[in-house]
């Protein structure tokens, strides 16, 4: 049986829940309802705003949130970058928004595809070193490993996984053919197209079994090991559209922190630990364990940030186009959330309000804990050498523009507060859980335009809250995270930026393995050839734009 038929045989042995991270309950009201407190944390919250059955942005049946170009654009026959933009601006597809591979197709996938023929050449080659010591390994074989196998988190559109085939297809044909791929997505709308558009581009893959797309989330899977498959996961624009929850820090948590971490013991068993992923383990939970003892030695200095219902009230169909929602700029703000059900004339609001309650999660507590571990025990988990050279690449490739804009918000957005995605440990966990021989890519936003006035999300990695205007190109942010359906008319969006620091600390922690931070330019420099979209000018976009974004790769 193939990797793909093999995946494909677990997905549909397992529960189909469409959750985009586990342990969150999709009926956000009912979960509120049966609560004897009424509250729920802001995890939920954002899930049930993003994944809910009746009213998460990304789940509705009958939409592609995501847009496509009809045709891809002409770099190559614009004059720079005026003709650029007024080429997306004619050419952009209303009412949705586009992801790096879609607008930048097909040439953000034929650097993809660059990239991993190259590590796949790479990692045969490792394989056949190993293999000649040890010919009677079960995990060298030799039709182990042959081909590229791609895992994609979160397929969308289609356009990156289409563009990579095409890539091969036109310069490595026999990766091609050889090729296996999985994409895993919750709209079933986009799945549809996706599944349409690669048995259309592709038929031989397609009918041999070889590129499969399922309707389904990677946590509906079982705990089946894949060990002798060495897979490549991509998670192109996932983690900005996961769950989070938000902290409210006391003004004086700085210096408290700072002076009790002066204080805190050393871990005597260290030493005695071999293993790249013991040690991460072990000095996360020796942190941990502190911050626990800190939480409790000084209540109210980290607060967690649930969300209480309040009342309900029933609106007139007529009433929506009109509704003003209710905000109070405090420490609680009051909002009003709709309920979206089409089936009846009149529509449930829902009042909210947020509410800050001493800190005692354990998946936040447990997330957290990576921002207080201390610069110099970040780099001893990640190894001293590697830690300098990654910091000194970053702070090389990142332009100017992008650090006073990272400056301004760090000066103006923070507010004591901070934006974490607590479940992103269950990603890494379970990506390890199933293909403990993986690569991993990923690709983000690393900083977005927040709101930083009038608003109750300010905060560190505050999320853009906006929609579409129907049959328009132009965009409208909110006041309130709280912003409906029903109180706007419009489907509304939460999306966060990315702390790729973070991610790369929580993966070294999870899985013992390296991962390195690209700037989207130092990517494409290094994997994408000019000759493929630079304009006239000498404009690339593959180069000049998206300055905002980050790529973390396995090193393999």
């Amino acid at each position: 049986m193939n990797f793909c038929r093999k995946l494909e045989q677990i997905a549909s042995s397992s529960t189909k829940t469409l959750k985009n991270t586990p342990h969150l309950n999709n009926d956000f009201i009912n979960l509120l309802k049966n609560s004897n407190s009424k509250k729920a944390l802001m995890r939920e919250y954002t899930n049930h705003k993003l994944y809910s059955e009746n009213s998460g942005y990304y789940s509705d049946k009958n939409k592609n949130p995501i847009g496509r170009l009809e045709t891809p654009l002409n770099f190559r026959e614009m004059r720079g970058l005026s003709d650029y933009s007024y080429e997306l601006n004619v050419k952009y597809p209303k009412s949705t928004w586009m992801t790096c591979p879609e607008l930048l197709r097909p040439y953000f996938g034929y650097a993809l595809g660059n990239y991993l023929e190259k590590s796949n050449k790479i990692i045969k080659d490792i394989l056949n070193e190993r293999r000649n010591k040890d010919a009677n390994s079960p995990m060298l074989s030799k039709d182990t490993n042959k081909n590229i196998k791609i895992v994609e988190i979160g397929c969308g559109m289609g356009g990156a996984i289409d563009s990579v085939l095409e890539y091969l297809r036109k310069f490595s044909i026999k990766d091609y053919r050889e090729i296996e791929y999985v994409g895993f997505e919750l709209n079933p709308c986009m799945a549809e197209f996706t599944k349409d558009l690669l048995k259309k581009n592709h038929p031989s893959l397609f009918e041999n079994g070889q590129v499969i797309v399922l309707n389904q989330s990677l946590f509906d899977l079982g705990n089946e090991v894949l060990e002798d498959e060495n897979v490549i996961v991509l998670a192109i624009n996932y983690f900005n559209s996961t769950p989070h929850d938000k902290l409210f820090l006391a003004k004086d948590f700085d210096r408290v922190l700072s002076n009790e971490l002066k204080r805190i013991p050393q871990l005597g068993s260290i030493n005695r630990l071999k293993d790249k992923k013991e040690i991460g383990k072990a000095l996360h939970t020796h942190f941990k364990e502190f911050l626990v003892s800190f939480l409790q030695r000084n209540k109210g200095i980290i607060k967690e940030t649930q969300v209480e219902l309040t009342d309900t009230e029933i609106l007139s169909e007529n009433f929506n186009s009109n509704l003003n929602f209710l905000y109070e700029n405090s420490s609680n703000e009051k909002v009003n959330l709709n309920n979206k059900n089409d089936n009846n004339k009149n529509n449930k609001n829902y009042l909210f309000k947020q509410t800050y309650e001493d800190l005692q999660d354990e998946k936040i507590i447990d997330f957290y804990t990576n921002y207080i571990i201390p610069q110099e025990i970040k780099a001893f988990i990640l190894g001293e050498q590697f830690y300098n050279l990654e910091r000194a690449r970053q702070k090389k490739s990142e332009d100017w523009f992008i650090k006073s804009f990272k400056g301004f918000y760090e000066k103006y957005n923070n507010e004591n507060k901070i934006w974490i995605p607590t479940l992103a440990p269950e990603f890494f966990a379970k990506v390890e859980a199933l293909f403990p021989n993986k690569n991993l890519l990923i690709f983000d936003f690393d900083v977005l335009p927040s709101k930083i006035f009038n608003c109750d999300y300010k905060g560190k990695n505050a999320p853009v809250v906006y929609s579409i205007i129907e049959n328009s190109l132009k965009t409208k942010t909110y006041d309130t995270i709280f912003e409906s359906w029903e109180t706007s008319g419009l489907p509304v969006n939460v999306y966060f930026p990315v702390d790729f620091g973070n991610l790369q600390l929580l993966n070294k922690i999870i899985t013992g393995k390296d991962c390195t931070l690209n700037k989207f330019n130092y990517f494409m420099n290094e994997y994408s050839v000019n000759e493929w979209c630079e304009s006239k000018s000498g404009f690339n976009p593959l180069i000049d734009t998206h300055h905002n974004t980050t790529f973390m790769l396995s090193l393999i």
